[in-house]
């Protein structure tokens, strides 16, 4: 039995892009042992011979396994801060861009009912008023034909217009018998179609998948393993047009090596943006850290030494092989004598170094670190910042910058610089622990709940076994804390 399990599970993972994780094989086997029932199949066998076939029989079984599967539920504008950053940010730059040329491109991928599209294209009304002129495509697409056919009526539940305002609401839809009807003007500027992300090839010219300016696919990764995703996010990324956007769920891309996608983050939301050639070409963005490398709660001391080790050598050889080779300076020598508090020799030995050769990152941050651990916090700025002239995606350096503002009350510098570590590392915890903070010491707090609510969604993501460094808290206990915080709001 074990053994056709197994193999269902590789087959449906295989066929689907589906993760089935440990956790969830008890429902998993309950909806296969559904479809057994209902299909009349004397056995898991038969049931599994069947889903192997190329047949009209498999392909139905497979629909309806789908739709056992995943959750189609949605409701217009939900997340409701991404949709403000798409209508006050994305869409007025693209709408200008395209002023001349008037063609706007919008793939809802995953789009399950409509509700997701629909809300782009009261958006796209709501912007443009009078749309004479502008060719506009807003595809919706989905695995689950069932769905799609919903959407197509442009007929809710009051349940899928929960978060709309009374305003919209009267705007776009006409009530009848319990059910609310969409403006069929906004239901013919949405196109619905079948799409399989994982199986389906694009961006193609055929299906018109191709050259859009704004992906949506959220709450979609949240089904598949970490190999699927990143293939699923490579393809998105070739779909899109040259500066094209990607939008997806909060965390969902988490841990993910994005070649042609960089993120940058609007609002406390992230979106993703498509590299140009030469940034691809340059590897100009570095990949994001693990988060369970990093700790935090802790004292601003503390706080300022939380960031990895690195075991290479600190420099090259120069002119002065003798001195170097009998000196034998590591980063480990630095390291250990930080470790030790001994922040003064750490700087008179690291500027020795920089006299002798050239003066790695690493080298320096030890150096930034321990003038601000000094309370030498000018120098320590100074140090920060040649670091991001060497190099500017260095995001230690700008965590550190956050640090030593907030110390110095300069609120206003802590969150620009938090913000910049996020969009170098979207999934780094820590900066949004720390905006949330310093959002709720402010009385904002929306925001302070937007940080905190991402924090949890990326901690919750991870396993809970690893212990973060120092071995002082672990992702579980951190989890524990963030759920505490938010019983507040």
């Amino acid at each position: 039995m074990k053994n056709i399990i197994d193999d269902l599970i590789h087959l449906v993972s295989k066929k689907t892009g589906l993760c089935i994780r440990e956790r969830d094989l008890e429902k998993f086997l309950q909806k296969i042992e559904e479809r057994v029932k209902q299909g009349n199949f004397s056995d898991l066998i038969s049931y599994y011979e069947l889903l192997q076939k190329n047949t009209l029989a498999s392909e139905k079984e497979w629909k309806e396994l789908f739709l056992l599967l995943t959750v189609a539920e949605s409701y217009f504008f939900r997340d409701i801060d991404q949709f403000l950053v798409l209508k006050k940010i994305l869409l007025p730059k693209i709408l200008e861009a395209k002023k001349t040329e008037k063609t706007i491109r919008i793939w809802s991928a995953g789009c399950c009912a409509g509700e997701e599209p629909y809300s782009i294209a009261i958006i796209l009304k709501e912007l443009l008023g009078d749309m004479h002129g502008w060719n506009i495509l807003i595809l919706g697409n989905d695995i689950n034909e069932e769905v799609l056919q919903k959407a197509r009526k442009g007929i809710y539940t009051p349940w899928s217009l929960r978060d709309l305002s009374p305003e919209i609401k009267k705007l776009y839809f006409k009530e009848n018998k319990g059910l609310w009807e969409l403006d069929p003007k906004i239901c013919q500027m949405v196109k619905f179609t079948h799409c399989n992300l994982v199986e389906d090839v694009f961006p193609s010219w055929a299906s018109e998948l191709h050259s859009m300016d704004i992906i949506f696919c959220r709450n979609v990764f949240i089904y598949f393993s970490q190999d699927t995703v990143g293939m699923i996010a490579n393809k998105l990324s070739q779909t899109l047009n040259e500066q094209g956007y990607l939008i997806t769920g909060h965390g969902e891309l988490y841990a993910q090596k994005l070649k042609y996608l960089k993120p940058k983050i609007y609002n406390g939301c992230v979106v993703y943006h498509k590299k140009t050639l030469a940034e691809i070409q340059s590897a100009a963005f570095i990949a994001p850290e693990k988060i369970a490398n990093r700790r935090t709660n802790t004292p601003p001391n503390i706080l300022i030494k939380i960031l990895p080790e690195t075991k290479k050598n600190i420099f090259q050889k120069t002119s002065s092989p003798s001195f170097l080779e009998k000196e034998k300076l590591t980063i480990e020598d630095i390291q250990l004598l930080f470790k030790k508090a001994d922040y003064k020799k750490v700087v008179e030995e690291g500027k020795k170094i920089c006299l002798l050769c050239d003066d790695s990152l690493e080298l320096l941050f030890l150096m930034a670190q321990s003038y601000a651990n000094m309370a030498k916090y000018e120098n320590a700025i100074r140090m920060c910042l040649k670091i991001i002239k060497k190099e500017i995606s260095y995001m230690k350096a700008y965590f550190l910058l956050s640090q030593i503002y907030k110390i110095l009350g300069d609120r206003d510098k802590a969150k620009s610089f938090l913000q910049n570590v996020i969009y170098l590392d979207p999934y780094f915890v820590l900066a949004y622990i720390e905006l949330g903070e310093l959002w709720e010491d402010e009385g904002d707090s929306k925001n302070a709940k937007k940080m905190f609510s991402t924090a949890l969604e990326i901690l919750e993501s991870l396993p809970h076994t690893p212990v973060l460094p120092y071995k002082e808290i672990t992702t579980e206990e951190l989890i524990k804390y963030l759920q505490k915080i938010l019983k507040k709001y």
